[in-house]
């Protein structure tokens, strides 16, 4: 999740800026099983991040865009496939130990899974959210806020508050390049 003044705030793009989170931080884990043995450390800390990013976004729709869509649609099976599919990946993260071959390939398939569900999600949410002409920007406002207080509820530090630290980097260079 980046700093809220650097992201768009209209809730379409505020929700796919966070696929894109999720998506970036499932290639570097994919990247990392690629590479074999000897990055646990750094899978762990991926895994942690995306149990984190997927909470954060799973938790918005079911609280914040759910019921604005409701506003226009008996029918929200879509996102509400999409959003039980990124509950059970994040089952899978907190159950699982990063860097064990089947909790590899489960989180991999699981997490391409869940890319083509948010994908039909996505669209779906703009066209019900446009229908409804519910305020984007106001409720993108609130989809940032929200992840914030669960930020700050979670023990997590905030966007900008937090500077990486480069020798702990999880998808930094790779181990033949040093």
């Amino acid at each position: 999740m980046t700093d809220a003044s650097s992201r768009p705030a209209d809730a379409q793009a505020v929700l796919h800026a966070g696929n894109a989170s999720v998506a970036l931080l499932v290639s570097a884990y994919r990247t990392l099983c690629e590479r074999g043995p000897g990055t646990q450390a750094e899978k762990l800390a991926i895994v942690d991040r995306l149990n984190l990013e997927l909470t954060l976004h799973a938790q918005v729709e079911q609280e914040l865009i759910d019921p604005a869509l409701r506003l226009v649609a008996d029918d929200t099976s879509l996102m509400h496939s999409a959003r039980d599919a990124a509950w059970a990946l994040v089952a899978h993260l907190s159950s699982g130990d990063p860097g064990e071959p089947r909790f590899d390939v489960r989180l991999l398939l699981m997490a391409d899974d869940l890319a083509r569900q948010w994908s039909g999600a996505e669209r779906e949410i703009e066209r019900r959210l446009q229908a409804a002409h519910v305020d984007t920007h106001a409720l993108g406002l609130r989809i940032i806020e929200r992840q914030r207080e669960l930020l700050q509820a979670y023990g997590e530090p905030l966007p900008g508050e937090a500077l990486e630290d480069e020798e702990a980097d999880p998808v930094g260079p790779s181990q033949s390049s040093s």
